[in-house]
């Protein structure tokens, strides 16, 4: 793919992608970064969501504008 748009589910997935990007490997705005993991062992989804939703929004508007 060209220029895919990431969701990293999770901060861990995250790390890397943004180990990628320091490293030139990848563009920082295919990243939709601040999306909590889904899994129901994460409790603190809803609010790390709310938290990022903004920046989240702004981001994919973004990313769909080019």
């Amino acid at each position: 793919m060209k220029n895919p748009s990431i969701i990293p589910l999770g901060v861990n997935v995250e790390k890397v992608l943004e180990f990628l990007v320091t490293n030139n490997r990848l563009a920082p705005e295919s990243i939709l970064s601040g999306f909590p993991h889904p899994s129901g062992g994460n409790g603190h989804r809803h609010r790390q969501f709310a938290e990022n939703k903004a920046v989240m929004v702004n981001t994919l508007n973004s990313y769909f504008e080019k």
